[in-house]
């Protein structure tokens, strides 16, 4: 009997830098083992042993291979032989700033539910696990709060941007960490992520407001024009737009149905636009009145609209 949706992502979530042990599958959901190797490959997965994956997970939380021998009775050649086939370079924990590589294995706190949108938003997530985060200077409040939520040593490092429009001064955080990069892909972050983000399936109910605070955060505007006009823009894909929506929906009974609009007629990026006092009041309120972690200035743009507000009144 073929297994269900909630099995195989069950097996999914078991894997570790896309390993799973086939032995696990055949014990855990009574299949052949022929089947457990169909399962593995329907699923873009590659076997390998308990033992094996638990010498990677070991690895890289900071174990030495000399300890790592003595622990799985294996030759320090043989332990060297499993990181190098699977692309891990010999030392590389020792080359590493260290940081809570694990942070991100649960989205458990408000402050890791807005740190996850952020990354939605404004981050890359490259194919070799290095998380890259890239700020105009004036935003370097949210990538000290990267580094403290994750007790980084890595460095920020303030350069100049070249674009097609002139030159920015910003500020970037590269963390690299194949613990890391699987951990964000199990919430949805994968590298070239642009056009293919959803709504974080996965993501507890009460953490909504923290995740989405922190996508507007990186890839939302609000303001209050000098028409008097209140405006919520988001741009994302259909998909991850609706989804928003309908929380936004949900949660705040806010009817949230402006149109989605084709932010490049080429592609598949739309932006919800929501406008009107009532509507966009009450959403910047459920998102930013009792936060604990924002973009400063975001929270700052947020308290001067609530006071012009109430002189509009």
């Amino acid at each position: 009997m073929p297994l269900t949706k909630e099995q195989l992502e069950e097996i999914r979530a078991k894997s570790f830098l896309n390993h799973v042990d086939k032995c696990w599958i055949k014990d855990n959901y009574n299949v052949s083992v022929r089947t457990a190797d169909r399962i593995i490959k329907s699923l873009g997965l590659t076997h390998a042993r308990e033992r094996t994956i638990n010498v990677l997970k070991d690895y890289l939380a900071g174990e030495k291979t000399s300890k790592l021998a003595q622990k799985y009775k294996m030759s320090a050649q043989n332990v060297r032989q499993h990181l190098r086939v699977r692309g891990i370079e010999r030392g590389i924990m020792g080359n590493m700033y260290r940081a809570n590589f694990n942070y991100f294995t649960d989205i458990d706190t408000e402050e890791k539910a807005y740190l996850l949108g952020f990354i939605y938003a404004d981050c890359c997530l490259t194919k070799k696990g290095t998380l890259t985060i890239t700020l105009a200077r004036k935003d370097k409040d949210i990538i000290i709060k990267f580094k403290e939520a994750m007790e980084a040593e890595h460095p920020i490092r303030e350069h100049t941007a070249k674009t097609r429009v002139g030159d920015f001064e910003v500020v970037s955080l590269d963390i690299t960490s194949p613990l890391l990069s699987q951990d964000l892909m199990k919430f949805g972050v994968v590298p070239n992520k642009t056009h293919k983000i959803k709504f974080p399936e996965n993501l507890d109910r009460m953490l909504y407001k923290a995740f989405i605070r922190g996508y507007i955060d990186g890839d939302g505007t609000f303001c209050l024009a000098r028409n008097n006009q209140y405006a919520i823009d988001i741009e994302g894909t259909q998909d991850f737009l609706e989804s928003i929506r309908k929380i936004i929906q949900v949660e705040l009974a806010v009817p949230a149905r402006a149109k989605l609009f084709a932010a490049n007629p080429s592609n598949n990026i739309r932006r919800l636009q929501l406008r009107g006092k009532d509507q966009v009041m009450t959403v910047l309120k459920w998102l930013y009145e009792d936060s604990k972690i924002h973009s400063d200035r975001k929270y700052n743009k947020f308290l001067d609209i609530c006071n012009r507000s109430k002189k509009n009144v």
